[in-house]
């Protein structure tokens, strides 16, 4: 349980994969989890606060509500938005690499404010992942988008950003492979890298998405 526990309430992607390869865990099933918070955090002696208190005085009664601090935790992260770069009434999750949703169940979770489906249970697998090194203007903005469909037909895109470093490179992972069946879980198009008004597809085979093999890009002017 206390490794349960820390993978929940984990922050970022270091503390994430220690935990999973010390238990060589490699799927993640994540349910709903929101409420379960404060009694996984006691199990492991974290006082984080997930939960504020509002009063609300149309039904006269006080509210829980998740704290911002709440949706900075990778488990948050993937169940709300699939470890893409997303925004969504203000809170702003930040991408998860290293794991790629592979299953969702066709039943949604009841949680409201977001505008995207959000499924009520849902299967990550740990990936290597093929890596793109990206050279372009160092300092500046580059992003990384691609569209994929889930088993229940559900479309989203996975967005990450990066900036390039003083030498003009930055590296992503590339997560997902091609859609193959109707019931599978994978990229319906090639991703795209963006900067400064340049962009170009990167071509990935499967086999380099399995056996992490690096890749090369460039958006330099």
């Amino acid at each position: 349980m206390e490794e349960v526990a820390r993978f929940l309430l984990a922050k970022d992607e270091d503390e994430l994969h220690k935990v999973l390869e010390r238990n060589r865990v490699r799927y993640i099933i994540v349910d709903k989890i929101l409420g379960d918070l404060p009694m996984y955090a006691k199990l492991i002696g974290n006082n984080s606060q997930f939960f504020v208190e509002r009063w609300n005085p149309q039904v006269k009664k006080t509210e829980y509500l998740p704290a911002p601090e709440t949706f900075s935790l990778i488990s948050s992260r993937l169940f709300f938005a699939d470890g893409s770069l997303a925004e969504a009434a203000g809170i702003q999750f930040q991408p998860v690499e290293g794991v790629r949703l592979v299953y969702e169940s066709a039943s949604p979770a009841s949680v409201g404010g977001f505008p995207w489906e959000i499924k009520r249970l849902k299967i990550f697998e740990k990936v290597e992942g093929a890596r793109v090194n990206v050279r372009g203007v160092p300092g500046a903005v580059v992003n990384l988008s691609q569209p994929i469909e889930t088993n229940q037909g559900r479309v989203f895109v996975y967005n990450n950003k990066k900036y390039f470093d003083r030498h003009g490179m930055a590296t992503f992972k590339l997560l997902y492979p091609r859609k193959n069946t109707p019931r599978s879980t994978g990229a319906l198009e090639s991703p795209q890298i963006t900067s400064n008004g340049r962009k170009q597809a990167i071509q990935v085979r499967d086999s380099d998405i399995s056996t992490g093999c690096t890749l090369e890009a460039t958006l330099a002017q």
